[in-house]
């Protein structure tokens, strides 16, 4: 089905996949919707400006709408899954189910967003300067001028009160679905996943995707945690894997190659930076020279988010072989190969 608002798919008896269009970009996000036992539940609603589509694709595609939802679930905190949790539950009375390492931050769930949106701390740190001052600067100056405004700014405070908390290796039971919780963390450091033994759906969120799946130090994500969410997944074998971003996964054997595929990317970046370093020689180099010897024409990445997704996730390898002591900072700052 297509509409204004975007498309779905009926994946399964009872199970769509719905993407809204993002008027703030290209990203879109995999919204899946199961009815079963008379229980609708909606599994990572989306963005908090997509919430109007939401409202419409569900009443279009005969789900009764945001009213017809029973439960909300989320695989993990960033804006483009939960970021409309808060605002959700002022037209829904459906429960909000989340990880319980997450519930300390409910309170002042906007806030949480526009701290993990804050990457300026980070920026200062990581590039050499007068870049990393210049770019944090701008960041800040973007963020005051009203460019990229704050959810607290746009939305309020944003409170999600009464959510139902699970905990990892916990079943639940919603509507006909049992969704057994499994830990997924590296992407998110809070990130799960939900297997359903019955159906043998993998609902993976952004653990396994189609492009080499982000991971941002400034929001607490951590390359070796996503190495070890990788080898839990590749244990599962799904009919369905059901991903954040992208195409749903069929079967088996397609589902391996995509966690093979995932894992490779890690591995690429991995070897990358330690070839870029070693030729760089006892100078090394700071982190934006680096990712420049990492790009195919040793240009900046287009768009603008590609990039910054790009140094992020470099700076996260670079961060994880200086820890193991694969590489060693020097004034700058810079890496080179110890």
């Amino acid at each position: 089905m297509r509409g204004e608002w975007g498309t779905s798919v009926c994946l399964a008896d009872g199970l769509w996949r719905i993407k809204l269009k993002n008027p703030r970009g290209h990203l879109m996000v995999n919204t899946f919707a199961h009815r079963g036992d008379g229980a609708l539940v909606v599994v990572d609603p989306g963005w908090p400006w997509t919430i109007d589509a939401l409202d419409v694709a569900l009443d279009e595609i005969g789900l009764g709408g945001i009213a017809g939802v029973d439960a909300w679930i989320y695989t993990h905190t960033h804006v483009d899954h939960m970021g409309a949790a808060a605002l959700l539950q002022a037209r829904s009375r459906a429960p909000h189910h989340v990880f319980e390492e997450i519930a300390p931050d409910l309170p002042m769930w906007h806030a949480y967003q526009d701290r993990m949106a804050d990457w300026a701390s980070w920026i200062e740190g990581a590039f050499a300067p007068p870049r990393g001052a210049m770019m944090a600067r701008a960041a800040r100056a973007r963020r005051d001028a009203g460019e990229s405004s704050t959810m607290t700014d746009k939305y309020g405070p944003g409170a999600l009160s009464g959510a139902v908390t699970f905990a990892l290796g916990e079943t639940l039971r919603l509507g006909s679905m049992k969704l057994e919780v499994v830990e997924a963390r590296g992407h998110d450091p809070r990130h799960v996943a939900f297997w359903e033994p019955g159906r043998r759906w993998l609902f993976a969120g952004d653990a396994v995707l189609p492009v080499p799946t982000p991971i941002t130090p400034s929001m607490g994500d951590d390359v070796v945690e996503y190495e070890r969410t990788l080898e839990r997944l590749a244990g599962f074998s799904p009919e369905l894997g059901l991903i954040g971003h992208g195409t749903h996964v069929m079967g088996p054997e397609r589902w391996r190659e995509a966690v093979a595929r995932s894992s490779r990317y890690v591995t690429d970046r991995r070897e990358g930076v330690m070839s870029a370093l070693g030729a760089a020689g006892d100078g090394g180099l700071d982190l934006w020279s680096l990712c420049l010897a990492l790009t195919p024409e040793g240009k900046v990445l287009t768009p603008s988010s590609r990039w910054a997704v790009f140094l992020a996730t470099t700076g996260a390898h670079v961060e994880r072989l200086e820890e193991d002591g694969s590489l060693v900072r020097v004034e700058g700052p810079r890496w080179r190969v110890t």
